[in-house]
């Protein structure tokens, strides 16, 4: 195992467990904390592959003992990362690997634990991951490879057996210790490089050792700026394809070589809302999904003012690729979206036309594309199995402003501030629309109580009626491209399904979801359990 990177750049010397300010390393040393009764829970095989393990894990002696962090691997050398951040807008100062540290590389596949014990960056929190959290994070990572968009990888997941070790988390219970193996080119990210522009010499050697390392081709600082940039706007673009929203898009969750990284409150989207909000600590709708391209820029904008602070880049080449970004994006976006309906790369008067009659009639994002692909153009509405029932749709448009509330701001629309004070006027709009989507706003000022109603099914069937009309034409003989239109994706009432079986220590649902994960665009998910959404999930939320 090789540990370069802990050579030739600064590491901290004092060392310990104890939470202190670190500002001249870019590591700090630290052993991983024990796991008691660890327990294999699953394996990706495809990703263990990448660090020469190509056999079952069962095989192999004291696997969970090594991949926990109770044994430490050959040559390893753990060491928690370094870094700052922006969350929510706002500067946080040192934060850093506070619950994984880095083991080493190996065939240039950066090892990393996670879930593995305290580190100076945890801030007075424990350094430990449960159950749910690390199989979310483990699936999520697994599938958005295997949909083909740059992502860490996850190799396992090891529980303490019987939570022999636990912590206690939002559920005000127990949940066993559980530590996930992940692997990348690197973790670096945006905010590797805040917190280090008053150490130019440190600063400067890092941007040298990732250009070297993972941007050689680019002759210098400014090259590799430019090329960051356009691999983060490739990388949205996929994700806005999918319907993937990260929900925590701050520059520290941000990777420098243009890969998803830091699964927290992600979610796939079910049924199209240009509004979706996964995080439900994002008040604001910062993270939505339709605000996702302009927040990747902004944290490129961050990690630009860094690099010219270092003189690294010079403002004028920062400011020249910035003005490329929404281009860059949009030629990606409607090229894959293009591709996938199989309608001529210029048509993207189609996109903008489907996304905007999905939205109004909430058609469920994946497999309305996965029928369009496959010449589903009939005059009807594409079959929804996901929300069969407009009962199970309703959940994207219950307000999370009271009705009592609302009905306020829509009778004395200038009067927002006392009405609700402190409120943001994003979410007030946002619900707003939701409320208009449901045919309820105009009623809603002269109701005193207010139930969801089926959506206006005539109108439903008008709006598909007039884009299949409009649209059929363009449509190329051959039809979509299903290798870009899945038919299974990780919906959250999928995961929570996982993660309590889990806890029940039933490990074959992790297994079985995982194998439909990495065969994504089959046309019939080999293990059909979760095809359609089920009645004990329609309390789950959706956005």
């Amino acid at each position: 195992m090789d540990t370069d990177v802990l050579r030739r750049l600064a590491v901290d010397s004092v060392g310990g467990r104890k939470p202190r300010s670190i500002s001249n390393a870019v590591y700090s040393k630290i052993l991983p904390t024990p796991l008691s009764s660890p327990t294999l829970v699953v394996s990706s095989r495809s990703a263990l592959a990448l660090i020469g393990i190509d056999c079952a894990p069962e095989t192999i002696s004291d696997f969970a003992e090594y991949f926990c962090g109770n044994k430490i691997l050959p040559g390893s050398q753990p060491a928690a990362h370094r870094y700052c951040g922006h969350q929510f807008g706002n500067y946080a100062g040192q934060l850093g690997d506070g619950a994984a540290l880095y083991l080493g590389d190996i065939s240039g596949v950066e090892l990393q634990l996670k879930g593995s014990g305290k580190t100076p960056f945890s801030r007075g929190f424990d350094g430990r991951k449960v159950l749910r959290s690390s199989l979310r994070e483990f699936l999520a990572s697994e599938a958005m490879h295997s949909l083909g968009i740059p992502s860490t990888r996850s190799a396992t997941v090891v529980t303490s057996r019987k939570g022999a070790d636990s912590v206690l988390r939002d559920r005000g219970k127990p949940e066993a210790c559980t530590v996930i193996t992940r692997s990348s080119p690197t973790f670096f990210r945006f905010g590797s490089f805040q917190g280090l522009e008053n150490n130019h010499v440190l600063l400067r050697d890092l941007a040298e050792y990732t250009r070297s390392k993972f941007y050689n081709a680019c002759e210098d600082g400014n090259a590799m700026f430019n090329e960051i940039l356009r691999r983060s706007a490739q990388l949205v673009a996929k994700w806005q394809s999918v319907g993937f929203c990260h929900g925590v898009l701050n520059t520290d969750n941000m990777s420098i070589i243009g890969v998803t990284l830091d699964y927290g409150p992600y979610g796939f989207m079910e049924w199209f809302d240009r509004d979706y909000i996964c995080n439900a600590s994002d008040k604001s709708g910062r993270y939505a999904y339709h605000a996702q391209p302009d927040i990747v820029k902004w944290n490129l904008g961050i990690l630009g003012e860094c690099l010219i602070e270092g003189k690294v880049c010079t403002a004028e080449a920062v400011a020249a690729s910035m003005d490329n970004f929404q281009s860059i994006f949009e030629e990606h976006f409607y090229s894959l979206m293009t591709e996938k309906l199989g309608v001529p790369t210029t048509a993207r008067g189609v996109v903008d036309s489907l996304l905007d009659v999905m939205h109004k009639t909430s058609a469920d994002f994946t497999m309305t594309q996965r029928q369009l692909a496959e010449g589903n153009w009939e005059d009807c509405p594409p079959c929804n199995p996901q929300a069969t029932k407009a009962s199970r749709a309703r959940q994207c448009f219950v307000p999370r402003i009271p009705l009592s509330t609302i009905q306020q701001l829509l009778a004395q629309p200038n009067d927002f501030a006392n009405i609700f004070p402190g409120a943001p006027p994003q979410e007030v709009e946002r619900e707003l629309r939701k409320l208009e989507k449901m045919h309820l706003k105009a009623s809603l000022a002269q109701k005193e109580a207010c139930e969801l109603t089926d959506v206006d099914k005539s109108t439903t069937k008008n709006l598909w009626k007039t884009w299949f009309s409009d649209n059929r034409s363009v449509r190329k003989r051959q039809g979509g491209n299903l290798d870009r239109c899945p038919t299974f994706i990780l919906r959250q009432w999928v995961a929570q399904d996982v993660y309590e079986a889990a806890e029940d220590e039933d490990y074959s649902k992790a297994v079985k979801v995982l194998e439909n994960l990495q065969n994504p665009f089959d046309a019939e998910p080999k293990h059909n359990t979760w095809t359609h959404r089920p009645h004990w999930a329609d309390h789950i939320a959706v956005t």
